[in-house]
């Protein structure tokens, strides 16, 4: 009988590790940099993008009555992708004050509470810290500053998702 030591396995060549053992292909700086030329070529659409999202959530913030609980989805759907395309784009300052929309909306659909003026008060700050927008630094910071006593109100800002730089 054979031992362990001894027993000898073969497997059958996949076509994934033929590829992989080839030489070829891109270096990785290479791709990188390429990537990078890419993302930076999409930079003036993406902005655009940033005020038609911002544009939307407004048009949704500013119809009449209260928040509907079918309205709360789309507005963080909308506060969502206005986050990560933000983040792409090294827009820190507007990202955060997306994530704080999407945490109040967040606050709004546990709770069950109706109220729209809050998520205008968030939309305006969007404005105010959109691409173009000269805003400050410092009145930046305090922008997000209010916009942690909104969330406070309604039931406390959850910890932060990252933590970005203020001056």
């Amino acid at each position: 009988m054979a031992s362990a030591t001894s027993t000898r396995i073969f497997r059958p060549p996949n076509r994934l590790a033929v590829l992989a053992e080839r030489p070829g292909g891109l270096p990785r700086t290479f791709a990188v940099q390429r990537a990078e030329r890419c993302v930076e070529a999409q930079r003036r659409p993406a902005m655009k993008a940033l005020h038609i999202l911002i544009d939307t959530l407004d048009a949704m913030g500013a119809a009449q009555g209260p928040l509907m609980p079918g309205e709360l989805p789309h507005l963080r759907r909308v506060a969502g992708q206005l986050v990560s395309l933000a983040l792409i784009y090294d827009q820190d300052l507007l990202a955060e004050a997306g994530m704080k929309l999407c945490d109040l909306i967040a606050i709004f659909a546990r709770c069950g509470l109706p109220h729209r003026d809050p998520v205008m008060v968030h939309v305006r700050a969007l404005r105010l810290l959109a691409p173009g927008c000269a805003l400050p630094q410092a009145e930046a910071g305090q922008v997000l500053d209010e916009l942690d006593r909104v969330l406070a109100y309604f039931g406390g800002a959850p910890p932060p998702v990252m933590d970005l730089p203020r001056a």
